[in-house]
């Protein structure tokens, strides 16, 4: 990147390789964030959407009803899903009220875009001292304001993983990283992550069962494991 040193670089390089172990996708998500042509969705990605979107699938059929998107992002572990951005951001995807796979990863890729623009707003309201970054604090408060209840230690881990420089404060494409690996991990630190591997076990063998035609009322499944199975 331009303005860094080469030290810097080499700093950079060293703190993305290991932050692969915890999200295969950094590559792909910094080059979004870079606005590189190169962004597209990756297999990672398309592969959990597509297993997510198969439960909302007509019969017989490969497509999906734009009435199900919002749920759909639900389940993928987005925040803050508006049902009016989401049925604008799919008509201008498709004019068809049903979208195939391939109509289905434009939407993804387009909403994604959107939500780093909701993320960019959200990081400069939050960003107190207007210096361009967040420290812890401004981070959990950050975090609080979309939803998640992070604990200070997953705070920090999570901060240690995404932190490139290594400076103990988040630039946006940190705090963009952070989001991304908050949602592959489901908000928890990498030791909660292993230690309840069996409840989401669990979870993904009752979601086999899932019919999107007749959701349960008490669903709990959309973005994180109820408190109650983690105790």
């Amino acid at each position: 990147m331009p303005g860094l040193s080469r030290q810097q670089m080499r700093q950079r390089r060293s703190s993305i390789k290991k932050l692969r172990a915890s999200l295969p996708d950094v590559d792909t998500v910094l080059a979004r964030i870079q606005g590189s042509d190169k962004a597209d969705l990756s297999k990672g990605e398309k592969a959990r959407m597509k297993a997510i979107s198969k439960r909302f699938r007509f019969q017989d059929s490969n497509e999906i009803h734009k009435d199900d998107l919002s749920q759909i992002l639900k389940h993928l572990g987005f925040i803050h899903v508006k049902d009016e951005d989401v049925k604008r951001i799919a008509t201008e995807t498709s004019q068809y009220a049903s979208m195939d796979e391939s109509d289905f990863y434009e939407f993804m890729a387009r909403y994604g875009k959107y939500e780093h623009a909701q993320f960019k707003e959200v990081f400069d309201a939050f960003d107190e001292d207007g210096n361009g970054e967040l420290d812890k604090e401004e981070i959990l408060k950050f975090l609080t304001h979309l939803g998640y209840t992070p604990l200070r230690s997953t705070i920090k881990e999570a901060m240690h993983l995404v932190d490139l420089n290594e400076d103990g404060t988040l630039q946006f494409e940190e705090v963009v990283l952070l989001m991304h690996l908050y949602r592959n991990s489901e908000g928890f630190s990498q030791g909660e992550v292993q230690r309840f591997t069996t409840v989401f076990e669990e979870e993904q063998r009752r979601m086999i069962g899932f019919t999107a035609q007749a959701p349960a009322a008490n669903d709990t499944t959309d973005d994180m494991v109820p408190a109650a199975r983690l105790t």
